[in-house]
């Protein structure tokens, strides 16, 4: 099946439901980025589960029309829609911080719970890595130096800090099609709606299996995240990629499938 459309909260949004295996794997794409992100885990997981992918508010074709809604809810409404009521749920980066957010608000309703390259809000504020490399970022765009905004967003949601071009150039190509959309579109200032946004409180409470994947190229702060996430949870195993940064999900995704696969 295709690319569906629905309407929820004022806004339309795209999703996709591959498989019809006994249990559903759910993927939030990174941010920047669409559902197309998954595509080689699409192809891997649907063979055995349901697996439903969507574009965030403000990405890919889904709109963003109405920003007073929680993120979480656009993914419940879709959910609801499908019939889905427990799942396992994957989160990368900005769909990382929406997973934790929806796992902290409904426990019931996530099996596993899997955050990659994991944000972490409220902690990872502090750190001057992430700021320094956010105010870069931040004083491009205020100037609209929209080549050079695109060249430091690419290098934190994609390459990483040690290096500005990988083997890949597909995957290199994907990133720099829905990063240059997603600057012309002018998304890039959209706040995500959240529930918690001090989730440090309450990650000791998170009972489902939880995984942590994370590249080992990434930049320091996604590695900090991962450790303060692991430290609080009491279920939380972690996953070292190599050769991999900011997306080991597209950057080496036969070790991420087999590692996915053996934790669920």
């Amino acid at each position: 099946m295709g690319v569906q459309q629905m309407v929820f909260g004022g806004n339309q949004l795209a999703y996709q439901v591959l498989g019809n295996g006994p249990k559903t794997l759910v993927f939030i794409h990174g941010g920047g980025l669409n559902h197309q992100m998954w595509e080689t885990q699409v192809d891997y997981f649907s063979k055995h589960y349901q697996v439903i992918t969507y574009d965030l508010r403000g990405h890919g074709q889904s709109s963003h029309d109405n920003n007073e809604g929680l993120d979480m809810d656009d993914l419940l409404a879709i959910l609801h829609t499908s019939g889905v009521q427990n799942f396992t749920l994957v989160g990368c980066s900005l769909g990382s911080i929406i997973a934790l957010d929806l796992a902290l608000a409904y426990p019931k309703k996530v099996d596993n719970l899997v955050l990659v390259s994991p944000g972490l809000v409220g902690f990872q504020e502090r750190n001057h890595e992430y700021l320094e490399v956010l105010g870069e970022y931040i004083g491009y765009l205020e100037k609209q130096h929209f080549q050079q905004a695109k060249r430091i967003l690419k290098q934190l949601s994609f390459y990483g800090p040690h290096r500005w071009q990988v083997n890949n150039i597909v995957t290199d190509f994907y990133v720099e099609q829905c990063l240059t959309h997603f600057l012309e579109s002018g998304q890039f200032a959209r706040i995500p709606q959240l529930k918690e946004f001090a989730p440090l409180t309450h990650i000791s409470s998170i009972k489902c299996p939880l995984l942590l994947v994370y590249g080992k190229l990434d930049y320091g702060y996604i590695h900090e995240n991962v450790q303060k996430i692991e430290s609080l949870a009491p279920h939380a195993e972690t996953f070292e990629i190599d050769l991999a940064a900011h997306l080991p999900s597209l950057e080496q995704p036969e070790e991420f499938n087999s590692t996915l696969a053996a934790f669920i």
